[in-house]
């Protein structure tokens, strides 16, 4: 066998063992990547799969949810595992872990099964963050600027009073009063 032959051999079965392997990739919650402000109490998982592989078919997948990017790299979801559920689908999983918190970021990812036995995981580490969905989590101050010069301002108003009448109110063309401040004149 040439040199370049042993090389065609390698290079076609390094193909054959990549699409042998198929990764999920474009992994998402409630059909969005990595979204922010999420407010479902258990958001829909899904993902697809990798493969040129004619007929391939996933027969199991696993989600592991941690609470840190950290944990989850380490092999700890410490949020949820699903165990392996042996369902050919891979989308619309619905997070069946404990309740989630409000204003959190959890981490997950995927391990997936093809007929053959062969499981392959997700390369990259997607995300959803909670949103505010409880009402005692709201803190916020009102906003407001003082006016150093604002009593100075009010005092040289001229007010038309129209002496008798609701100033508000006043008929077309009535004789009306100029004074200073805000009192009678």
């Amino acid at each position: 066998m040439t040199r370049v032959q042993r090389i065609g051999r390698l290079l076609v079965s390094m193909m054959l063992t990549a699409v042998a392997h198929a990764a999920p990739v474009r992994l998402r919650c409630e059909y969005l990547e990595n979204p922010l402000g999420l407010d479902s109490p258990k958001p829909h998982l899904s993902w697809q799969t990798e493969n040129a592989e004619r007929n391939w078919r996933q027969s199991a997948y696993q989600i592991l949810v941690a609470s840190s990017a950290d944990r989850l790299r380490a092999g700890n979801a410490d949020v949820w595992d699903s165990g392996k559920g042996r369902v050919r689908r891979v989308g619309g999983i619905v997070y069946g872990g404990s309740k989630l918190e409000s204003r959190k970021r959890y981490f997950w990812r995927v391990r997936v099964w093809d007929a053959g036995g062969q499981v392959s995981q997700s390369a990259s580490t997607a995300w959803w963050e909670t949103a505010l969905d409880r009402q005692d989590g709201w803190k916020a101050k009102w906003i407001s600027w003082k006016n150093p010069e604002e009593a100075e301002d009010r005092a040289a108003i001229r007010w038309v009073w129209v002496a008798g009448q609701d100033a508000l109110h006043a008929p077309v063309k009535s004789a009306a009063l100029v004074s200073r401040g805000c009192g009678r004149g």
